[in-house]
């Protein structure tokens, strides 16, 4: 089938390729009487949700699901065919991200050094949001990947591994990490609040 869609359409190389495009297998999303816009052989949703039923779970069915993924289509952050992007995403993820979240503003500037830079948690610095969030949706508020503490431990077990070994306090007992520290950015040392 891809044979035919050859003959007018030019497959491009892609530093990431959607695999029915590298295949050329083109039947898998698109028909070619069909009467959607890029001849797509149903709505983009149906289509992508196919071959990739849990995010589009995700994206109607979480507790939380995003917005993007919920209103749009996957286009809307997914190349079809190819990218230079990992995830077959159109920007780099922290580019497009940061199309709708400022990350200096998810930062948090505490009272007593508000005048100092902030600094960036290193996975927000690095723009890699998807280490703690999925962008698709989650049943946990903050679109996180698990809870507050095993997801802080995941990158921290050092620190969880110390607390075990000593005299912690109620917070770290309980593992509310976000009573004391923010999770993006901020203006104190140590990620701190206040």
């Amino acid at each position: 089938e891809g044979e035919v869609c050859a003959d007018c359409h030019e497959k491009q190389p892609f530093a990431v390729g959607h695999p029915p495009y590298m295949t050329s297998t083109c039947g898998s999303c698109h028909a070619n009487h069909a009467r959607t816009p890029k001849l797509f052989a149903k709505d983009a949703k149906t289509v992508c949700g196919t071959c990739h039923p849990e995010q589009l779970s995700l994206s109607g069915g979480a507790r939380f699901p995003h917005p993007p993924t919920k209103d749009e289509d996957c286009l809307s952050c997914h190349a079809g065919h190819g990218s230079a992007h990992k995830g077959l995403l159109t920007e780099n993820q922290k580019e497009l991200c940061a199309t709708c979240h400022d990350t200096g503003e998810l930062a948090k500037k505490t009272t007593r050094e508000a005048s100092e830079p902030v600094k960036l948690h290193a996975p927000v610095a690095e723009g890699n949001c998807s280490g703690c969030h999925d962008a698709h949706g989650s049943n946990i508020a903050g679109l996180v990947t698990r809870e507050r503490a095993d997801l802080c431990y995941s990158c921290h077990a050092q620190q969880k591994l110390s607390f075990a070994e000593g005299m912690a306090h109620d917070p770290v007992m309980k593992g509310s990490c976000d009573v004391r520290h923010t999770p993006h950015g901020s203006t104190g040392g140590g990620l701190r609040l206040k």
